[in-house]
């Protein structure tokens, strides 16, 4: 069985985003994401199966690591705790977020999922 996660130089891409390999560690995506144009991808940056990374996001590692997981939607400019409520400039934990509102979310991440695989076909 072949392996999901591609490596940068094999990865799908819209017009002009860059995956870009920090003292020798490179971004692990999974095949099926979907990377918007101008999005840049730098370091040790692993990806999970169906999240999207959309239109300028910078996701850069310079000392550590990030790890994304499925089905994520990365938007330019946003990080949320997990489970909590953030809103505001600058950004602040307002609240946990409800049973409904959790359901909410996952029917946005399908919505993503599917939206991103629009721009795949």
């Amino acid at each position: 069985m072949e392996s999901p996660w591609l490596a940068a130089a094999e990865i799908r891409r819209g017009d002009g985003e860059v995956i870009i390999s920090y003292h020798g560690r490179s971004p692990k995506i999974h095949e099926s994401v979907y990377i918007a144009e101008g999005a840049r991808i730098i370091g040790d940056v692993k990806i999970g199966e169906d999240s999207s990374v959309w239109f300028n996001t910078v996701v850069r590692v310079d000392v550590t690591y990030v790890r994304i997981g499925e089905r994520t939607n990365v938007p330019r400019h946003f990080e949320v705790p997990e489970g909590m409520l953030v809103a505001g400039v600058p950004v602040r934990i307002k609240r946990e977020i409800t049973d409904e509102e959790r359901r909410q979310i996952v029917q946005s991440a399908q919505h993503y999922v599917d939206y991103a695989r629009t721009y795949l076909e």
